[in-house]
Order: structure tokens, then C-alpha cells, then sequence
């Protein structure tokens, strides 16, 4: 057997330990990462454990490098960047899993061990719920108990010279018990007394974050946006600047609904269709900050793709492959005014008029008896926002809470709520009624800047709004927003806060 190939020599309890360590740190992550990944990183765990008792043979450096390649070109080409935390978890799942390949050395089980303190870092960071905590709790013990084993055997080298004597399982694990808790009361000084410093320190967003938009939307949510003042573009403008009630700037696009929670869904691999202009186009230059986000910011509606890497999709979102980890500039052209050149497609149509079975029954009802009223789609549109206009609803930043039909909920008992809310019931009450309709999300307004004639737009500009389908004039913008708090045109969220 060649020594690229030789099993160590060292006895087998620290690497069973330290495959155990590895094991569970990949288990953390089963859930958030495809299937896949979790396989191949637990087969090779599995590999090195056949080759620890015979049953396999360890692969040479050239087998290693190209296993590390392809995985790493793997991992690229699900998530189309190697940039995050979703990525770079599961890149260290797969390294950390190649490198017990190669594991002899004490000094390769400790690399190894950090690795799993590692990936459980990256699960405190990706899910904090109180659920977690006893798993994080167990992992951490583990990795101490593992420490502990490795540290206290004797290498293949040290053993004609005076050790320690190997600890057993149970003396490990009291061990990095009593470790544990001998750090715990530095843990919550530091806690208490440590300063916070603003930002992100590990430069990574969750679904909670303030750095921009997410890919969902429950009605309420939006409120994680409106409590940063942090600025989310700058634009400048080649010419005019468009009105307040123009300037909706677009994010991403909800399309799938469960009854409470809107998601983006898919991206079409089809272009947008063809529109044609019927107002003068708007040209700018957006100067966007870090989101972590692939979405590009545009006003509505964006005309075509503003770089070569930027999908220009069938809901005129502008789509990076990359997420936006860096403030970047771009030119984009917009048209206020829109008609679309084509019909609404069948799956199209199919998609944006599909509803959840068994949820928010009474705003079905009330659909049902608007429809029959309106002789068209644009007299259903008017009669749903004749509705919201008449019914008592009032503009809420701290809505009461909405039970399992949060639609009928908000429609028939709270009756206050802000742009979640609305558009969400609105696109509800749409799609009842058989007019394809979809929620987009993105950002209201904007701050002039005199001195540097930029318009500025800050998280707490964040807003969502409802699109129709009408025949003859394509996807329709109605804010359903504006029909209960016109102000909100004119005035950012925090400009409708008491004692703003």
C-alpha cells in the first residue's frame, strides 16, 4: 500500500469522535441545503470510516483535488455564486467532509474540528429560534468532548516519550462540560457589556435583516424595513424627475399565495413582454448599496435590462446571478406609462389567478358578489377599491394581530393595517374574482437632495403595491394603499408616525 494511501497509525477513538463531530455539524444543515449536499458530505464521512477500519482504501492527493473541484463547481452551479451564507455553509460542509480524507495528523483532527465549530456558527447565524437552542447546546458539547479526546491521546511520534494517558468517553464529556460551564459566565458579560456594533459584523443577511427586501411577504413584515432609516439607492436623474405618484421603484414580484404568506417563486426563463412607451421615458443612474439580494432596484416600469448579467424577467424584475455584496452604479431607462403589445398567456393567466383552497372564505363571498355586480374587469377593480375607500379601514404601522385567514381577518374585523396588508387583500380579492393580479414589492418616494440633485430612498420607504391584468392595457399598477392613506404618496412611513 503506497503512504499517499497508508491508514494512520494513531489509535482509532480520536477519529471516531472526529467524524462524529462532522457528522452532526452536516446534520444542522440538512434542512437548509439540497439533498445532495448532504449526501455527498455525509458519504464522505462514511468513506473515511471504512477506510479507518479497512473496509476501503484512502484516495490519493490527485483523486482529492479533483473531488474538491468538482464539488466546489457543484456547489456553483446550484447557488450561481460561492458569496453568502447559504453557499458558504454548504462549501464547508463539502471541504470540511474532504478534509477527514486526508485526516492523520492531530493537527488535521483539530482542522476538522474546527470546521464543525464553524458550521455551527453558520447555523446560529442562519436560525436563531428558541428550538434550536438544545441542538446548538449538544453540538457544542460535542465538539469540546472531541477536543478533549484528541487532545489527551497520544500521537504515533509522542509515544516512546512520557503522555497522557487517552480520557474515556465519559471523562471527555465531563470534561467539556465543566469547560463549558466555567465559560459561560464570561459569555454573558461579554453579552451584557460588549459594545454592539452597527451593521452586520459577519457581513451576512437573514430573512430578518434591514439590508433590503426579501423574497417573501406576509402581511406585517414590511415593518422589519420601516424601523432602519438607512439609505437603500441614490439616483440621479438625465432630465426630469418624475412626480411623487411615479415613483415606485420595483423589487421583487410575489406570485404564489398560501393564504398568508406571498412568495416570489419562480423566475421565467421567457423575456418580458414587448411593451410600448405612451409617456416620455425617464433616464437615471441607480447608485445601489449592499443588499445581498440578486435584485436590481429600477423605477417601474423598467424598459429592458440594464447589464449583459442582468435578467430582464416576465415580470420586469431585473435579476442579477450574483448577489449585491457591494454598492454598484448602473444606467437604467423607465416608462411611467405603459401598454403591453401581447395577451396574457394561459400559464400565465393560470398562475396569477390561483388561490389556496379552503382560505379567507368570507373575502371569497365578497368577491363573488362584486363580480356580479361589475360588467368588466376595470368596474371590478373600482368596485374592490370603492370597498377599501368606504369600509372604515384606517392606515396602521401596529395593526392588530391576524388570526388563520388573515385576509378576512383584516378585511371584515381589524380593518387596519398598512401596504402589506392592503395589497395582499386586494390581490386576494382580485384572483376571487377571476382577474389575474400579483403583489410587488419595492420602495415609495424618494428624498430630494438639492445640493447634489439626487433623489435619495431609504428602508423606511419600503412599500408594496397590487398589479392587474387588463385587457387592452396589459399588467396594471393599482396601490390599493392610496385609497386609505393618500398622504403615503407624498410621504414617506416614518412621515405618517405620531409625532413624526
Amino acid at each position: 500500500m503506497s503512504s499517499a494511501r497508508a491508514l494512520p497509525a494513531a489509535p482509532r477513538s480520536p477519529l471516531l469522535w472526529v467524524c462524529a463531530v462532522s457528522a452532526a455539524a452536516i446534520l444542522l444543515h440538512a434542512m437548509q441545503v439540497a439533498a445532495w449536499i448532504t449526501i455527498t458530505a455525509l458519504a464522505l464521512v462514511g468513506w473515511r470510516l471504512a477506510a479507518a477500519f479497512g473496509a476501503l482504501r484512502l484516495p490519493g492527493g490527485a483523486v482529492r483535488v479533483a473531488l474538491g473541484l468538482s464539488l466546489v463547481a457543484a456547489v456553483f452551479a446550484q447557488f450561481h455564486t460561492l458569496n453568502g451564507l447559504a453557499p458558504g455553509t454548504a462549501m464547508l460542509m463539502l471541504m470540511a467532509a474532504i478534509k477527514l480524507l486526508e485526516t492523520r495528523s492531530r493537527r488535521d483532527q483539530y482542522v476538522v474540528i474546527g470546521g464543525a465549530l464553524f458550521l455551527l456558527l453558520a447555523g446560529c447565524l442562519d436560525r436563531q429560534q428558541l428550538a434550536w437552542v438544545p441542538l446548538y447546546g449538544l453540538e457544542a458539547l460535542l465538539c469540546c468532548s472531541a477536543l478533549a479526546v484528541v487532545a489527551y491521546t497520544p500521537a504515533a511520534d509522542e509515544r516512546a516519550f512520557p503522555a497522557p494517558a487517552g480520557l474515556a468517553t465519559w471523562e471527555a464529556v465531563a470534561l467539556a462540560g465543566r469547560t463549558l460551564l466555567y465559560a459561560a459566565p464570561l459569555a454573558v458579560l461579554l453579552f451584557l457589556f460588549f459594545p454592539r456594533l452597527p451593521g452586520h459584523f459577519w457581513a451576512v443577511t437573514g430573512d430578518d435583516a434591514v439590508t433590503g427586501l426579501g423574497d417573501t411577504l406576509t402581511p406585517g413584515s414590511i415593518t422589519r424595513l420601516t424601523a432602519s432609516y438607512g439609505i437603500a439607492f441614490r439616483v440621479r436623474f438625465r432630465g426630469r424627475l418624475p412626480p411623487p405618484e411615479e415613483r415606485y421603484w420595483r423589487g421583487p414580484v410575489m406570485h404564489d399565495f398560501d393564504g398568508a404568506t406571498w412568495t416570489a417563486g419562480r423566475y421565467s426563463s421567457l423575456g418580458a413582454q414587448r411593451l410600448d412607451c405612451l409617456s416620455s421615458p425617464y433616464r437615471y443612474r441607480v447608485d445601489l448599496e449592499p443588499t445581498f439580494r440578486p435584485w436590481w432596484l429600477a423605477l417601474d416600469r423598467v424598459m429592458r435590462s440594464p447589464g449583459a448579467g442582468v435578467r430582464y424577467t416576465d415580470d420586469y424584475q431585473l435579476i442579477a446571478a450574483q448577489p449585491v455584496s457591494r454598492s454598484m452604479s448602473y444606467d437604467a431607462v423607465s416608462c411611467a406609462h405603459t401598454r403591453s403589445l401581447a395577451p396574457l398567456s394561459p400559464g400565465a393567466r393560470l398562475e396569477d389567478t390561483r388561490l389556496p383552497a379552503g382560505q379567507n372564505p368570507r373575502t371569497l363571498e365578497l368577491a363573488s358578489r362584486l363580480r356580479r355586480r361589475a360588467v368588466s374587469d376595470a368596474a371590478f377593480v373600482d368596485a374592490a377599491l370603492a370597498f377599501l375607500r368606504t369600509g372604515g379601514f384606517t392606515y396602521s404601522l401596529t395593526p392588530p394581530p391576524l388570526g388563520p385567514n388573515p385576509v378576512d381577518d383584516f378585511l371584515f374585523d381589524t380593518r387596519a393595517g398598512f401596504c402589506g396588508h392592503y395589497a395582499s387583500a386586494f390581490v386576494d380579492l382580485m384572483r376571487a374574482g377571476g382577474v389575474p393580479a400579483r403583489v410587488v414589492t419595492g420602495y415609495l418616494g424618494g428624498q430630494w437632495n438639492p445640493y447634489d440633485h439626487t433623489l435619495i430612498v431609504r428602508q423606511s420607504d419600503a412599500h408594496a403595491w397590487a398589479e392587474v391584468w387588463l385587457d387592452g392595457r396589459g399588467w396594471t399598477r393599482v396601490d390599493p394603499t392610496a385609497v386609505v392613506a393618500p398622504e403615503r404618496l407624498y410621504r414617506g412611513i416614518l412621515d405618517l408616525l405620531p409625532n413624526a
